[in-house]
């Protein structure tokens, strides 16, 4: 019996005669049920040219957890919670910066412009270590802030012991200060959380 040996680019060719979908297509519906979100993620690829792999979804997801649902904006209690901490800790420059809600359109344009940086072959990778995927991200549940001024005096006078992943007395966490999983150190990121 004579073997045929065919290349890779036949076997996808195969594939697509077919209408087999091979694992790299498939992968965005592996992690993403949502058809709004899976069309971001392709423009995402089709964009920087590189496509999303598991083990960018599985990395993700152990910095993020699973997907957020988009929320109408901050949420009014986030809102009122931020500004009576603000007021009552003395730090009173602070103030929750226009990109603290954010629509998975926004946060893939957020991805795409930190990924056009990079080379293509790196774009993906590179994002990832400042962004999350969007679905992922804290800004679509309008429970998260990223606010400006004075992060340091809000650290001291709020979590004075530095325990940053328990509730301040506003029901504040500052998730992305401590070693664990991370992207990278966030001093400005809150997460409210309830008391």
């Amino acid at each position: 019996m004579k073997r045929f040996i065919i290349t890779e680019s036949e076997k996808n060719n195969i594939r697509e005669m077919y209408g087999l979908i091979n694992e790299q297509e498939d992968i965005i519906s592996q992690y993403v049920t949502d058809s709004r979100l899976e069309k971001i993620l392709k423009e995402i690829e089709n964009t920087l040219g590189e496509n999303f792999t598991k083990e960018h979804f599985e990395y993700e997801i152990n910095v993020s957890g699973e997907i957020k649902t988009e929320s109408n904006g901050l949420l009014s209690e986030v809102v009122t919670a931020f500004n009576k901490m603000k007021n009552e800790s003395g730090c009173d420059d602070i103030f929750i910066k226009d990109v603290s809600y954010r629509t998975y359109e926004t946060q893939k344009n957020m991805f795409i412009k930190e990924a056009k940086v990079q080379p293509i072959g790196s774009r993906i990778n590179f994002a990832m270590k400042r962004v999350a995927i969007p679905g992922y991200s804290q800004h679509h549940t309008g429970l998260a802030i990223d606010y400006g001024g004075n992060t340091i005096c809000l650290r001291e006078k709020t979590w004075p012991n530095g325990n940053f992943n328990r509730p301040n007395k506003w029901g504040f966490i500052l998730p992305y200060m401590l070693g664990g999983n991370m992207r990278m150190k966030e001093p400005w990121h809150l997460y409210y959380v309830g008391n």
